[in-house]
């Protein structure tokens, strides 16, 4: 028995197989019967028989509506998805200067993120395998095309901070963090929008790192503060990593080990007992321990011990 959502497909197909041949379909009807062509072959073991693939597809719709971004935005995500990055970002500029040209503005924004995430990510394989020149000119292409990139921001500090450069690192994590935080507030009133519109109260709270678009400001801020820790700026270290744990109490990037590293160092045992039964299970000293050996080549907290009198 087909799953209920396969049968719904080939009804949507069977619908629309008549206007997309006959060249009397929309945009978004050439688009839709793309994408459930693609469904329906990566969700059946025997794929759809007298169905063009959704690439031919879309590049057919292109001829019919050659200046359509919206054509060209998805082609080129399908070009990605075939691992043909050079044919989908030629897509992406003509479809950035078109929509430039209408004065499409979100949707320039929108395809400039497209086409700098690209570039990041080449950024970061290039910043694994050890080439920090090829990285940091990948990352500042990805912010020649949306200088709004937080992630592309922060893993330019992460370049300067390894050359010794700590101001200019310090810039760099600054900004990420501060755009980052506006992708946070886009994405919390979304949520809101959506826990209104489905009467669902516990959808109004944004997941962090749970999402794609707050993990830039997560690892900005995490960022930010260690450097702030490793410049002995520990009080204001203090106030970023507890930000980063107040957003994100399951604490993906390790804030909670510099919360207890500083609160040692200032004493203030009544909030490390918190902070450990917040975190059952792991030694937050160990690894306060390891993190200041890190930073600083010995633990900071330990203090000598008085020899005994003779």
């Amino acid at each position: 028995m087909k799953p209920s959502w396969i049968e719904t497909d080939e009804e949507r197909l069977h619908t629309l197989r008549p206007l997309v041949e006959g060249g009397r379909a929309s945009v978004e009807e050439i688009i839709e019967y793309a994408r459930i062509v693609q469904r329906l072959r990566l969700g059946q073991e025997k794929p759809p028989t007298g169905e063009e693939p959704a690439g031919k597809i879309l590049a057919e719709g292109l001829r019919r509506f050659p200046d359509e971004p919206r054509l060209l935005r998805e082609l080129a995500a399908h070009l990605r998805m075939r691992g043909d990055n050079s044919g989908s970002r030629r897509l992406l500029r003509k479809a950035l200067r078109l929509c430039k040209e209408r004065g499409e503005f979100d949707s320039v924004d929108s395809i400039a993120k497209e086409l700098a995430d690209d570039f990041f990510c080449d950024g970061c394989d290039a910043l694994d395998a050890g080439d920090h020149i090829e990285a940091e000119g990948r990352f500042r292409r990805a912010l020649r095309l949306y200088p709004l990139h937080a992630d592309a921001w922060g893993h330019l500090g992460i370049i300067h901070e390894s050359r010794g450069n700590w101001l200019e690192a310090g810039r760099c994590y600054w900004r990420g963090l501060q755009l980052g935080r506006i992708a946070c507030h886009e994405t919390e009133l979304h949520d809101r929008w959506i826990a209104k519109v489905t009467r669902s109260p516990k959808e109004a709270r944004t997941h962090y790192w749970g999402q794609l678009s707050t993990r830039p400001y997560l690892r900005a801020i995490y960022n930010w503060a260690q450097l702030l820790y490793q410049r002995k700026d520990l009080r204001g270290a203090l106030v970023y990593a507890e930000e980063s744990l107040l957003a994100n109490a399951n604490d993906n990037t390790g804030a909670r080990y510099l919360v207890y590293s500083i609160l040692r160092v200032l004493g203030k045992k009544s909030e490390m007992g918190k902070l450990a039964r917040q975190y059952p299970g792991e030694s937050l000293s160990h690894e306060a321990d390891q993190l200041e050996i890190r930073c600083f080549g010995s633990p900071i907290n330990k203090q000598q011990r008085r020899g005994k009198p003779n």
